[in-house]
Order: structure tokens, then sequence, then C-alpha cells
């Protein structure tokens, strides 16, 4: 049996029949079918196990002919190679991304991460352009402050938010409109 590393190096080209392809497949699900069952352990969320589900659930050789096995092989490679396959990487990500936010001033700790980015990722789809620079740093400060607050019940947490927002947008509104009747009434020269 190859090792896994050397099989994630190669292309699913390198097989030159059936049989030599389901064995590297199989090799290579067995091991991404343990970090799945880990990861569902770990209750920790993971991009790579969502595109798993999203493109077919968990790894497989049976009933596939060459063609499928082919395609098996570059799912379950993907899947291997992504950072986010592993507790470790979703782990060392998560750490990245709070040591960021700190250095914005966004101060969260692991244990709050899941459910305020939850919660920011809730609001992001139903109003896309939170996730500008400004407002993305703002939106999690405001998340981090409600859900600090023990008393606050999550659901009023997202309302209070959805509030929030609906006055920083309003107090763009009338900025901007400050500035351009200004910008209108300047004399030339001045």
């Amino acid at each position: 049996m190859a090792k896994i590393d050397t099989l994630l190096k190669m292309s699913y080209d390198d097989f030159t029949n059936e049989s030599a392809l389901r064995k590297a497949v199989k090799q290579l699900a067995d091991s991404a079918n343990k970090r799945i069952k880990r990861l569902q352990e770990s209750k920790l969320e993971s991009r790579a196990l969502d595109r798993v589900f999203q493109s077919g659930g968990k790894f497989t050789t049976k009933g596939k002919d060459f063609t499928e096995l082919q395609d098996e092989f570059m799912r379950v490679k993907e899947f291997l190679k992504s950072p986010s396959s592993t507790v470790k990487g979703i782990r060392g990500a998560r750490r990245k991304v709070i040591k960021s936010l700190k250095k914005s001033g966004v101060d969260i700790s692991e244990d709050d991460f899941a459910e305020i980015m939850g919660m920011y990722e809730q609001l992001r789809e139903e109003n896309p352009s939170i996730s500008e620079r400004d407002l993305y740093y703002r939106v999690l400060k405001m998340i981090k402050e409600y859900v600090s607050d023990k008393e606050i019940d999550p659901a009023e947490i997202y309302e209070k938010i959805k509030d929030d927002l609906s006055k920083i947008y309003e107090s763009a509104k009338e900025r901007e409109h400050d500035y351009a009747t200004s910008s209108f009434f300047r004399l030339e020269g001045e």
C-alpha cells in the first residue's frame, strides 16, 4: 500500500487500470472517512466537511465505474488536502482569525467563537453588505458585546443587532446627504 502523502501527490491519470485506482481511492476514502468521524464528534464547523456532504457524502468505491472512481479520487484528495479537514487544522485557523480580530479591536474567546461567527453568518446571509470591511468589525463587536451579556436571549441578540445596523445605515445616509448638500453650496475659490 502506498502512503497517503504519496497518493495525494498523484493524479488519477497515474493509474493504468481500474483495480489500482479503486485500491488508491479506497485507501484515501478510509483515511478521509476517519477524519469525517472525528470532525463530527468534535462538533467544530468545517467548510471541508460541508463540501463533502454537499457533493455526495462520505467517500466510497462501492458501485463506481472507472470514471466515477476518477471523480471520487479528486473529491477525496480535495478534502484531505484542505486545512479544515482536521480538528487541528480548524483550531489553528480559528486561532489565526481570533488573533487577527484582536488586532482590529474585536476581542473574542475561543469559547465564544462559534456562536459569534454563527450569528455573523446568519446576519450576512440576510444582509451581505455587512461583510464590507468597516461594518465587518463593527458587527462582530456588537455581537460580542451582546453575547457577553448572558442575560440576553440569542434570538433577541439577532434582533438588537438588526436594529443597530438600521441606525448605522440611517446615520451613514444622513452624513452622505449632509456632505452632498454642503459641497453643493461651496463657493468657487474656497
